[in-house]
């Protein structure tokens, strides 16, 4: 009965494990660019509108084309982009006043860095809505970008960027998170199970 129990959880600690992740807040910009920096000519200012988490968001004003608005510097986070799963925003649109005219608008995630160069993790953006709405973009990051931050550090830089693809115009981003796994302690106590079973059948 004993022996039962002890597989039973040593099989759920290590299923906790697979499944347990947290995050890493990146940017929620509450009357602070939280080290991100605009690009080109897209300006940034807070916002009580689009707000999920916390009391303002981000408004950006961005230009048409594709090119990059935002920047966050990456270099001192090493622990995130080696164990990054998945990074995701809030972004709010509406085109009740003309806020982005031509009613398209792609939102990419690139991740740069010396040893990794450009990778594009493209668009997660859909239709422009007329009224206000809030979507949650995630982007997966690929296990071969995390492995070469283990294997290689980042080299002499490593960021985030944040592109547009449109005519331009105004949207709102809030609550910028890295998903990572949780510290391996369940992980430990699952194999210190495994052990004592281990010991008993010897």
């Amino acid at each position: 009965m004993k022996k039962s129990v002890l597989l039973c959880l040593a099989a759920v600690l290590c299923l906790s494990l697979a499944s347990g992740a947290a995050t890493v807040n990146l940017g929620n910009f509450e009357e602070t660019m939280d080290n991100w920096v605009m690009q080109n000519t897209a300006t940034g200012t807070y916002s009580t509108f689009g707000v999920t988490n916390g009391d303002s968001a981000l408004e950006v004003l961005f230009p048409g084309g594709w090119g990059t608005i935002m920047k966050l510097d990456m270099k001192s986070q090493m622990d995130v982009l080696k164990n990054m799963e998945a990074l995701s925003l809030d972004l709010t649109t509406r085109n009740d006043n003309s806020q982005i005219p031509n009613w398209w608008l792609q939102v990419i995630l690139i991740v740069n860095s010396e040893t990794g160069g450009w990778q594009d993790l493209g668009n997660q953006y859909g239709s422009v809505p007329w009224s206000p709405r809030t979507d949650t973009l995630t982007w997966t990051i690929p296990q071969s970008i995390r492995d070469n931050f283990v294997q290689n550090g980042a080299g002499g830089w490593a960021e985030l960027f944040i592109v547009t693809n449109s005519g331009g115009g105004t949207l709102w981003l809030d609550n910028i998170n890295a998903t990572i796994p949780e510290p391996a302690t369940l992980s430990v106590l699952g194999l210190g199970v495994l052990a004592v079973l281990k010991r008993r059948k010897a």
